[in-house]
């Protein structure tokens, strides 16, 4: 018994490493991003391909890709679909807003620290 508690311990353990990993970070809709860094600020790429319907009525299509979320130094943000936005963070996650959608990262961090996207400066 005491072998059987000791390893789901170490499963849940193990899971709640995974979900904590450097580089990668969750949504609050449950979607799984990598987190990269360029000269611009930080890219979010998506784990696996999302999907999306363009347009309205007939005019609709379905896209199926691998999702960017470009976060700018400067605050500025943009995605494929959404056009321009901006983000920030705080003590309590990172934001990304965009006119038609929001990305919620709570209890999470950038590894590049921007402190002019503090929520509390803007």
């Amino acid at each position: 018994m005491k072998l059987l508690i000791g390893a789901i311990s170490a499963l849940g353990f193990a899971a709640t490493a995974a979900v904590a990993q450097v580089g990668l970070l969750t949504s609050y809709a449950g979607f799984q991003y990598t987190e990269s860094v360029n000269g611009s600020g930080t890219v979010l790429t998506s784990t696996y391909p999302k999907a999306f319907f363009i347009g309205e009525g007939v005019n609709m299509d379905l896209v199926v890709q691998v999702e960017k979320i470009y976060l700018g130094k400067d605050c500025d943000a943009y995605h494929d679909i959404y056009g321009k936005g901006v983000w920030s963070w705080a003590n309590g996650g990172v934001m990304v807003e965009f006119p038609a959608e929001t990305f919620v990262f709570p209890k999470q961090e950038l590894r590049e620290y921007y402190e002019k996207c503090n929520q509390w400066n803007r």
